[in-house]
């Protein structure tokens, strides 16, 4: 946390709740109301293109520096293991954004991957079956949610 000004001006970065609360040095929020407030605060004083909320079992928030913000529910439907699930949201988005996806996409995949790899015991990786069969059961619902 103490490294997070090393992050001024960057594409994205990551933090978990407790991460970015402890940055703002605030209490950790519990309501969309302060994660939102707590996102936009974060995006101001780095003045990073986007930054992305990890909450665990309530997904993620993405927030746009041109002022989007979008909630995106976890995909995880059993959760054995959170070691290295921050590390897969953001390689994941990393590479999705390198292969031409948008940043909404981008968080949408890597919250997947992340969904998928807390399901498994250990540190853990997503393959791409796994991303594809999830990825299609994610598009036949009302995934996200513009707030």
């Amino acid at each position: 946390v103490e490294h997070f000004p090393y992050y001024k001006d960057v594409t994205c970065i990551t933090p978990n709740r407790a991460e970015a609360s402890e940055f703002m040095r605030i209490n950790e929020p519990n309501t969309p109301e302060d994660i939102k407030k707590l996102g936009k605060n974060i995006i101001r004083s780095l003045m990073c293109e986007n930054l992305i909320i990890t909450l665990g079992k309530d997904g993620m928030m993405l927030f746009e520096k041109k002022g989007r913000i979008m909630r995106i529910p976890t995909v995880a439907r059993e959760v054995f293991d959170v070691t290295g699930a921050g590390d897969t949201v953001i390689a994941v988005f990393t590479l999705s954004l390198l292969a031409g996806a948008s940043v909404v996409e981008a968080a949408i995949i890597s919250n997947i991957a992340a969904g998928i790899t807390v399901a498994k015991l250990g540190t853990a990786f997503t393959s791409q079956r796994e991303l594809r069969e999830t990825f299609r059961d994610v598009l036949a619902k009302e995934y996200i949610d513009i707030v």
